[in-house]
């Protein structure tokens, strides 16, 4: 591919669902291994199960993909129940830096006015930051629509918006690399397949072993490292056939508790590779129903 030229754009994911947030109160708790995200179908169980404290609001995001399924951009949503409790979000404690605070993150909690003056703003900020401060990071806590649905109500916001509505929220957008292909490894394509191709899935937070087994049993991963060595970096290996094509994908760790990411490797049959897009949105939805947030999709080759 000439890396001079852009990829085309999809304006957005066609289909799936968006990505729910909660952003909990500024309190010391300990979320890993329980809470609202578990082992299951997205959105199952209470808004605020086994947390302290309602959520002082919600984000709603959804990447932005190249038509290779990478990702570029991110568009996001904050929805806090009234400008107090928007103006107590942005006065959380946190980093002083203005790119990764709260404050930052709601600004002027100007938006769209809701029930009892509740407001949707721009969350880009925010968004940013919950991916790169652990102390924003450890409030933050990914759900599906029905615990955030649950939280909206449980807020005074009453029935949440269907996700075409909530679309003309979005009103921060975050720019991702876009580069070409890295072509990293092999590029030697298997007999019978006409094309192989390898995507990065990068998680940002920490899988605690409960919920790193609940993967194991999930993808039925087969181990590589040992599991309980945390210095082990390729913790197992999953495949599928989808149709006439084949996906193998590794879960790693990324330093010690830095970051994980999915690799994923497509091998397939015919050109369209129509089954990448349902097989990337399938993995990350399940890394974040285990509590992780996704940070961006690279292609390597």
């Amino acid at each position: 591919m000439d890396t001079a030229t852009p990829l085309p754009v999809l304006a957005t994911e066609v289909g799936p669902p968006l990505d729910y947030y909660l952003i909990l109160p500024e309190a010391p708790f300990e979320t890993a291994g329980h809470g609202t995200v578990g082992h299951g179908t997205a959105g199952h169980g209470t808004a605020g199960q086994g947390m302290a404290a309602s959520p002082d609001g919600i984000v709603v995001e959804e990447f932005v993909l190249a038509e290779d399924f990478s990702a570029i951009g991110l568009h996001s949503t904050g929805w806090t129940p009234a400008l107090s409790s928007a103006s107590a979000l942005s006065s959380s404690s946190g980093p002083s830096s203005s790119s990764s605070s709260p404050a930052s993150a709601q600004g002027s909690a100007q938006g769209s006015a809701g029930p009892s003056g509740a407001d949707w703003w721009s969350s880009r900020a925010l968004s940013r930051g919950m991916r790169v401060d652990p102390a924003l990071r450890a409030r933050v806590v990914p759900v599906g629509r029905n615990d955030a649905e649950a939280a909206y109500r449980q807020l005074g916001g009453g029935d949440l918006p269907d996700e075409t509505t909530l679309r003309t929220h979005f009103d921060g957008y975050e720019p991702l690399a876009d580069s070409a292909p890295l072509h990293l490894g092999s590029g030697d394509v298997p007999d019978g397949f006409i094309d192989k191709r390898v995507y990065r899935i990068l998680f940002a937070k920490e899988l605690s072993a409960e919920r790193l087994a609940n993967l194991v049993t999930l993808w039925q991963l087969a181990p590589v490292d040992d599991l309980t060595d945390p210095r082990a970096r390729v913790l197992g290996t999953a495949s599928r056939h989808v149709s006439d094509d084949v996906f193998t994908w590794d879960l790693r760790r990324i330093g010690a508790s830095v970051a994980w990411c999915v690799d994923l490797t497509a091998y397939l049959r015919d050109s369209s590779g129509s089954g990448i897009g349902p097989m990337l949105r399938e993995l990350r939805t399940d890394m974040r129903r285990q509590g992780l947030i996704p940070v961006t999709v690279e292609r390597f080759s």
